[in-house]
């Protein structure tokens, strides 16, 4: 049965592998998708200031946020 594994890139690091990290192995895709999702989500519960613009949001997320991938 095919495992599905999370690593996770560092959007302050771009591009070096050596801030990868794996996150977990999980047994479905369903999960993986669920783990990748939250790791974004809470990057953007933690930055998001009341009144933030979205764009303003997201150009953090690209700055500084982690960015999952199955």
């Amino acid at each position: 049965m095919p495992k599905f594994q999370v690593l996770v890139d560092d959007n302050f690091h771009f591009m070096d592998e050596n801030e990868r990290y794996t996150f977990g192995v999980f047994d479905s895709l369903k999960e993986a998708v669920h783990a990748a999702q939250k790791i974004v989500d809470d990057y953007l519960t933690s930055a998001y200031s009341p009144g933030m613009p979205s764009s303003d949001l997201l150009a953090s997320y690209k700055a500084f946020g982690e960015d999952p991938f199955i």
